[in-house]
């Protein structure tokens, strides 16, 4: 569905390249139909800390416009740093997120289901071995304060199942159903986006139980066409510098992640039917 500054903002009215999700919290907005977006995430910490180096990818497709698919998996290599030397796959990730009809020019609302299955063992990959389900509720209200800026939250419930290795004790892993409430703001400015958001953690049922939050300031960059060598598509950079607590330990972390949005005729594939991949 495509997202229009309202009259209210005293601007003129304009098609926005739609941000479907930050870091992961998904938004309820989707992709135009036959629009395919790229994304790699490298955890540049991990070169600090960890054995091995984690290179998430995900693919997001869209099904219809309102209706979208995402699949990833995350590799791992060895850090020569630290003395690492394993490599391979800790887990692949599924979901479908549908953008729901709303009464409302101002306010967007969509469900989701995300699934990861672990691809590895602990403790001598990055992989926790739990498998874990989580359908989530998105919602966003555009804010009449803050020009092209909205308010947003996602809910969602994991259902968590233990299917391979023995965790040490420790790290911190959720090993039990747990509920996440995550929140923020965003503005849409274009090229700049700021955004803000927070989350909480907790275990539902396990004693003693276990919890995290972070905050994070972050800005999503729409990477004009004269900086992306004239490949197709469109390119972005998410960059967040993170605050977070888990199990009363505190650690910062930065964040970066590239997406390469394209659709499928610039790709060279054409689909039957009405193309409506116009939209940015």
């Amino acid at each position: 569905m495509r997202w229009k500054a309202p009259a209210a903002f005293g601007a003129v009215e304009r098609v926005m390249d739609p941000i479907v999700e930050v870091f992961g919290t998904e938004l309820p907005q989707t992709l135009a139909k036959y629009r395919v977006d790229l994304s790699f995430n490298p955890r540049f910490r991990d070169v600090l800390d960890e054995e091995t180096i984690r290179l998430p990818l995900e693919f997001r497709y869209g099904l219809t416009d309102s209706t979208n698919l995402y699949t990833g998996i995350e590799p791992f290599i060895p850090n020569p740093i630290n003395g690492g030397s394993d490599w391979g796959l800790s887990y692949a990730r599924l979901g479908a997120k549908h953008q729901l009809t709303v009464n409302s020019d101002r306010v967007r609302l969509a469900v989701g289901l995300d699934g990861r299955y672990p691809l590895a063992s602990p403790p001598y990959t990055p992989s926790d071995g739990y498998l874990r389900i989580e359908p989530y509720i998105a919602v966003e209200r555009d804010l009449r304060w803050l020009d092209n800026g909205s308010v947003f939250l996602n809910v969602g419930y994991e259902v968590v199942e233990h299917v391979r290795g023995q965790v040490p004790d420790d790290w911190f892993v959720y090993n039990d159903d747990n509920l996440r409430i995550t929140g923020g703001i965003i503005q849409y400015r274009g090229v700049w986006n700021p955004f803000f958001r927070a989350e909480y953690r907790f275990e539902i049922d396990d004693n003693p139980r276990q919890d995290s939050w972070f905050v994070e300031p972050g800005v999503l960059v729409d990477l004009p066409t004269r900086y992306t060598a004239r490949l197709p598509g469109k390119w972005k950079v998410e960059a967040g510098l993170r605050y977070q607590v888990q199990d009363g330990d505190d650690k910062w972390r930065f964040n970066v992640r590239v997406r390469w949005r394209v659709t499928l005729r610039e790709l060279g594939i054409e689909m039957g039917g009405k193309d409506r991949t116009s939209r940015p």
